[in-house]
């Protein structure tokens, strides 16, 4: 059968005729010996007009990864042993970085598998540095530049209705924004328009607002005052370096009283829970000798600052009252904003939790 393939093509290259070739013939034309004949005969179809080329017969057949395609004859003499290893590579990989089962299902899954073997062995894939630089910002096709934009609901909706209609709204399951007036006015009405998706407010945004409700001067004036306290005692240790080096060097053991975190508000509450983990230590370190001799325990400000952390016991009672309130809700911020697994699933079971542990703290009030 091989030597009559080999036959026919010899005979068709020497009279210059078309060569019809099937896809089993293009993938076995690297491992036969009349190659130089084929590529020969091929430029002669070429100059006369009346051949065509081995590539664009391609687009006549299927990928080679699209089910019930033909292997290749290269796949085809594969060894199982050398597929199972292959796909245990990609296993280790893939658990190794938590990656969730579905996105073996993602339509650049295969795709990316494909680029990599056509390259072949040695290369290397993208680092930390590309992935997160240069390939984000080719993958991202487009962002909006708002800033001299009003940000009315109609606005916000045609920004918004021009991205669906570029993504494609049968692409699309959920749009989540931020849970401003404007915004759900604009989602709800994008929502309406296509009714193949829905529109959610951002859970994040929603738990910040709580957060702030927290303290807001109108409602709970004592916490507002708390915060503003924090504040003031964070900003004081760090605006002057030799606080801050004697605090982290003798005191903390390294360990910040700033807590950055996802929102401000958040920031504000971990802030607190720093400063009441810490309080023996800052109160240590304001009846030091060393502060004591300092300057800056001579400094109007820096009076206030250890008259605040010494003196007054109303500051730590609130911390602590602020702490056993917020802690809740702040868990339920980690979960829903962390990266480590999706939170849709947990999120209202959390919130329950989160509401029943404020009522238990609170004495059931």
């Amino acid at each position: 059968m091989k030597k009559s393939k080999e036959k026919r093509r010899r005979i068709r290259s020497e009279i210059g005729g078309d060569i019809d070739l099937t896809s089993d013939d293009i993938d076995d034309r690297n491992s036969m010996e009349g190659q130089s004949q084929l590529s020969k005969g091929k430029g002669k179809s070429k100059e006369s007009g009346t051949g065509e080329s081995v590539g664009g017969l391609s687009r006549f057949f299927a990928p080679r990864t699209t089910p019930g395609a033909q292997p290749s004859i290269k796949s085809s003499m594969c060894s199982n042993e050398m597929i199972v290893k292959a796909k245990m590579a990609v296993a280790r990989w893939w658990y190794d970085a938590n990656l969730p089962f579905n996105a073996a299902q993602s339509k650049f899954y295969q795709p990316a598998i494909d680029a990599m073997t056509a390259i072949g062995p040695g290369f290397k894939g993208p680092s930390l540095y590309e992935l997160r630089g240069n390939l984000l910002k080719m993958a991202v096709n487009e962002s909006v530049d708002t800033s001299g934009l009003r940000k009315d609901a109609e606005t916000l909706f045609n920004i918004f209705d021009e991205v669906v209609q570029e993504i494609g709204a049968e692409n699309l399951v959920q749009f989540i924004t931020d849970n401003d007036a404007s915004y759900k006015a604009a989602g709800k009405k994008l929502q309406q328009k296509y009714g193949s998706f829905y529109w959610s407010p951002c859970a994040a945004h929603c738990i910040d607002l709580m957060l702030e409700n927290f303290s807001d001067p109108r409602y709970f004036p004592l916490i507002d005052d708390t915060i503003k306290k924090a504040k003031k005692i964070t900003k004081f240790i760090y605006n002057h370096g030799w606080v801050l080096a004697l605090m982290r060097k003798y005191f903390t053991k390294g360990h910040d009283l700033c807590r950055p975190a996802v929102t401000r508000f958040a920031t504000n509450f971990l802030s607190i829970q720093c400063l009441l983990l810490f309080k023996k230590e800052l109160r240590q370190m304001f009846t030091c000798d060393k502060w004591i001799a300092s300057n800056h325990s001579k400094s109007s400000i820096g009076k206030e600052i250890a008259e605040i952390i010494l003196e007054d016991k109303e500051f730590w009672v609130q911390c602590q009252f602020i702490v056993k309130v917020s802690e809740p809700l702040v868990r339920v911020l980690r979960l829903v904003d962390g990266d480590e697994k999706p939170a849709m699933g947990y999120l209202y079971d959390a919130m329950e939790r989160a509401k029943e542990n404020i009522k238990a703290r609170c004495n059931n009030k």
